[in-house]
């Protein structure tokens, strides 16, 4: 009897353990359960959240929270289920909140190519506002004559020296006496002036940066004197050695810089009279070389004697 009684206890005993002992492994796994459920819900909620950051659209936004409430719905409603249905429904949540996500954004994307496009089109409308006021511009300017400033090209083979009956074609010019032949020199450049055809002259300037000077051409011949003169479109020839002409100006320093009125009303009558070429003499005022047997005279590049002209058309 005792033995039975015994027995019954034991067996009591061992039904008690092993309910607390399922109770106990219930309780790991429902608590173990929360927490992860909360972990993913968490994670869900940071992505949300930084979704909504970089969305400028209000609505989106909207859609965004709502999204995050169908997960906070599903996870809770997970709890009264079955581990195994459990995890997959969470996964599932998970997924459909993701796409859900990707969803909106490429909503965000497309809402921002369509104001990238509006916007492009402001831009290109206020672009063709500008082009056209240019094109009105110089209509504008071609009604009142448009201005111009140019430097005038030289012709090369139409340059040169004179002296002692001989032309020469140099690219230097060097007005004086030659000295051991006490020969006097003179120098000729020539400019092509075609494209002024059919202009008005405003202003012209004539400029010179001499190489070198040799000897006293100013102290023994006085200034340098600069004359209009008109050979043609041709090499020079000895008998364009005394050519009349206008005076332009006159310089007693090596480099000048001149725009008399002469010289821009000359050169209007010879544009006006439709000539393509406008030519100049440079030398010394000098009935024979003063005999010193050595050279006075001034040297220049052709490049380095300009005539700048301001003119409109």
């Amino acid at each position: 009897m005792r033995v039975k009684v015994g027995v019954m206890r034991a067996g009591r005993n061992a039904r008690l353990l092993l309910f607390i002992t399922v109770i106990i492994v219930i309780a790991v796994f429902l608590s173990t359960f929360v927490f992860t459920g909360c972990g993913k819900r968490a994670m869900a909620r940071e992505l949300l959240k930084e979704k909504l950051e970089d969305s400028a659209d209000l609505s989106s936004s909207t859609q965004a929270g709502s999204s995050e409430d169908k997960v906070e719905s599903s996870s809770s409603s997970a709890t009264a289920s079955n581990s195994s249905e459990d995890e997959k429904i969470e996964m599932e949540d998970s997924g459909s909140s993701e796409d859900e996500i990707e969803s909106e954004d490429d909503g965000l994307e497309e809402n921002s190519d369509i104001t990238a496009e509006d916007n492009s089109g402001e831009d290109n409308g206020a672009e063709d506002s500008e082009e056209s006021g240019e094109t009105v511009e110089v209509e504008e300017s071609d009604e009142i004559n448009a201005r111009f400033a140019a430097n005038i090209p030289f012709v090369r083979a139409e340059c040169g020296n004179i002296i002692g009956g001989i032309a020469y074609t140099d690219p230097v010019i060097y007005p004086g006496d030659n000295g051991s032949g006490n020969l006097e020199v003179r120098g000729f450049i020539s400019f092509d002036i075609s494209e002024l055809a059919g202009s008005q002259i405003e202003s012209a300037k004539i400029t010179g940066d001499a190489d070198r000077v040799s000897g006293t051409p100013f102290e023994a011949y006085g200034p340098l004197i600069i004359k209009a003169v008109y050979w043609g479109a041709r090499a020079l020839q000895p008998a364009d050695f005394n050519l009349d002409g206008i005076e332009i100006t006159n310089n007693s320093a090596k480099n000048f810089g001149k725009s008399p009125a002469v010289l821009k009303d000359d050169l209007q009558n010879v544009v006006n009279s439709g000539i393509n070429r406008y030519q100049l003499c440079f030398y010394f005022e000098m009935p024979q070389a003063d005999g010193d047997g050595q050279a006075d005279s001034i040297s220049y590049f052709l490049e380095d004697i300009v005539l700048t002209v301001i003119y409109s058309k």
